[in-house]
């Protein structure tokens, strides 16, 4: 079972409405981190849509945005 986010990457992204939405961007991590299952290319920004999964070392997060 994930976890679920909603809007927390905001400060890390900034204003969403003005960026056309949120997205994930890993930043050359040394654990990596999974988008919908696929290992993500550092530095690539991913939209982030509802109901999107990603891992982060070993949590599991679902996007939610309201």
């Amino acid at each position: 079972m994930c976890g679920e986010v909603r809007r927390s990457f905001e400060s890390a992204c900034g204003d969403p409405q003005k960026r056309g939405g949120y997205i994930l961007k890993d930043l050359d991590s040394r654990n990596g981190t999974l988008f919908q299952g696929e290992a993500m290319i550092p530095y690539k920004e991913y939209p982030l849509t509802e109901g999107a999964v990603f891992t982060i070392v070993k949590g599991c997060y679902t996007f939610r945005s309201a």
